[in-house]
């Protein structure tokens, strides 16, 4: 059962953002998938009936882009917690009472991040030497609404924004009866809808791509690593 809220005080948790000039108007629920099937549920439901979606991650965005301003329903990121299965050693911590895990491949240099972990959270569990270069102002972003807005900070100058370091996405269409596409994306190029990972989904390198809502990856020419989204 996908957890819903509709009392006022949740819909004005998620009315607007840290700007606070945007808000949102007439707004129907706030929804918290724990799975990329609820998403999926979710979408579906909204496509069927013709309601507006808008998606939320921390609130600690300045540009409005989580404000449902033309209503409907509120997807919140929140309790995305682990990624998708892999065959490598998944990584844990535990903040504000919620368990959150992401897996890391040392040997690539490559992370699988779920879009609901923190950049804070996320530096804690990263292993020495890896870091997420971007390295945006506010510390309690998700990773997955980092890239949603090209979130940066102080090294971008030297590394570039999010952006620069997504290598692939699992994406949710509202109209595919399926578990998520794949996007792939060479770093600072354009992005590929790919539908089989074993055959399609390979990067330009020895390297696989990442395939979770919200990623780390190699800097190729330096080794740094990076993040990524849904």
């Amino acid at each position: 059962m996908i957890r819903k809220a509709t009392d006022p005080e949740s819909l004005a948790e998620f009315a607007t953002d840290e700007s606070g000039i945007v808000h949102a108007s007439n707004v129907e629920a706030v929804c918290f998938p724990e799975s990329e099937q609820e998403i999926c549920e979710l979408l579906i439901e909204a496509n069927e009936t013709g309601t507006l979606v808008t998606t939320s991650g921390a609130g600690t965005g300045l540009n409005g882009g989580r404000v449902a301003v033309h209503g409907g329903v509120v997807i919140a990121t929140q309790d995305l917690r682990t990624p998708q299965p892999r065959e490598l050693p998944a990584l844990r911590a535990e903040q504000f009472g919620q368990q959150y895990s992401i897996y890391v491949d040392e040997d690539c240099n490559e992370a699988y991040v779920p879009a609901g972990v923190s950049t804070e959270l996320l530096d804690q569990m990263l292993p020495d030497g890896l870091l997420y270069p971007p390295d945006p102002t506010e510390k309690s972003g998700f990773i997955g609404a980092n890239i949603a807005c090209n979130a940066s900070g102080a090294r971008t100058f030297h590394y570039g924004a999010s952006r620069h370091w997504v290598l692939g996405l699992r994406v949710v269409l509202p109209n595919i009866n399926e578990l998520p596409w794949l996007v792939s994306a060479k770093p600072g190029g354009d992005a590929t809808i790919v539908r089989d990972f074993n055959t399609d989904f390979r990067a330009p390198t020895q390297s696989h791509f990442c395939t979770d809502t919200g990623e780390i990856c190699r800097d190729w020419q330096s080794g740094a690593l990076g993040a990524a989204y849904p």
